[in-house]
């Protein structure tokens, strides 16, 4: 699947600069990638912007082959207070992807009780289900903007290797402020640097370690990597 976006203009009303002029840039999956940015730099909207949640001013974000979805993640969707986790699960899940249910349970959901409701549930565990509807949904680009920030590092970094184990035929847009994860996990990082006071028109490309269980790095490449990552974004 190759995700392409050519010349996107955006701005929010009243202000004074544009945040994206004229930005192009392509990803060509499948694959693990991310896309980080510090605070402001319009991590959010871009990936909005790619999933077709909203429209740029000029410009084009196109998708091949076109069939198929791209899905999009936050952590502050809403859910059905009412409803079971288990309730809500089965209506979401597509059937042929049941079996990913029985497998994220031991590694996200393993401590929330599948009978509780929504709205007895933290708000780490709420992402965490959230996800996993996703996950068992069909698509091309799963967008996962800042879905797992109330989930505890470890149990975060248990996700992240299973999505790259079991969707390594899809392609994943990790958004996210965790720089370490970013340069760990990510075949390839996009990186957003605004500019005082001017838009952003160039989106920086580095490789990252791609970190697979069976291949970890050291932690000094991987602080190495995360310092380069943050040098470009500053």
């Amino acid at each position: 699947m190759i995700l392409s976006a050519s010349g996107i203009t955006f701005g929010y009303p009243k202000e004074e600069w544009l945040l994206f002029e004229n930005l192009s840039f392509t990803i060509k999956g499948p694959g693990f990638f991310s896309l980080f940015g510090l605070s402001g730099a319009g991590k959010s909207t871009l990936g909005k912007i790619l999933a077709g949640i909203l429209k740029p001013s000029r410009g084009l974000v196109k998708k091949e082959p076109a069939s198929g979805p791209i899905l999009y993640s936050h952590s502050e969707e809403r859910f059905p207070n009412w409803e079971s986790v288990y309730q809500h699960l089965q209506k979401v899940s597509v059937k042929d992807n049941q079996h990913l249910l029985e497998k994220f349970k031991k590694i996200g959901l393993e401590s929330v009780d599948l009978n509780t409701r929504f709205k007895d549930l933290s708000q780490g565990q709420k992402n965490r289900v959230n996800i996993a509807r996703y996950l068992t949904q069909n698509f091309d680009c799963l967008i996962i903007d800042e879905a797992l920030s109330n989930v505890d590092e470890p149990t975060r970094e248990k996700i992240l290797q299973f999505i790259k184990k079991e969707f390594s035929n899809r392609t994943i847009l990790y958004i996210s402020h965790h720089v370490i994860e970013v340069a760990r996990f990510s075949k390839q990082i996009f990186i957003l640097k605004r500019p005082t006071n001017s838009s952003i028109k160039k989106l920086f490309k580095i490789k990252g370690l791609d970190e697979t269980p069976c291949c970890p790095y050291p932690q000094s490449t991987i602080k190495e990597k995360g310092i380069e990552v943050l040098e470009i974004a500053t």
